[in-house]
């Protein structure tokens, strides 16, 4: 069963600590607010590395374009829910309302120009 965030953006927490373990094709995540380590696989990890403030639907393009032809449709939907609902819950990602992900993705415009 998948979720409809609609209108709901996602925003990687800025003070995670990670450490990429490509030799098991996991990252550890470190949640210093809610002191917890977590392992991430390949999947959750491209979905956290998404998450920029974008609308839910944009997500979900990036992410199908990440995969391709590897992963049906439907298949896109449900990993991709299921993972945010995860991410959300152990304080990788969090909800943003349009205001704020937009001041920070002009932030990072800004940033990127310097």
């Amino acid at each position: 069963m998948t979720v409809a965030f609609d209108d709901t953006r996602f925003l990687k927490v800025s003070e995670l600590r990670l450490r990429e373990m490509p030799e098991w094709d996991c990252v550890l995540v470190f949640t210093p607010h809610q002191p917890e380590l977590h392992v991430l696989n390949l999947t959750s990890w491209a979905i956290m590395e998404l998450c920029a403030g974008q609308p839910f639907d944009h997500l979900r393009a990036e992410f199908q374009d990440a995969v391709g032809d590897s992963m049906p449709a439907a298949e896109v939907d449900r990993h991709l829910s299921h993972a945010v609902r995860s991410l959300e819950r152990k304080g990788i990602v969090r909800r943003v309302d349009e205001t704020l992900a937009l001041s920070n993705s002009s932030r990072e415009e800004v940033e990127s120009d310097v």
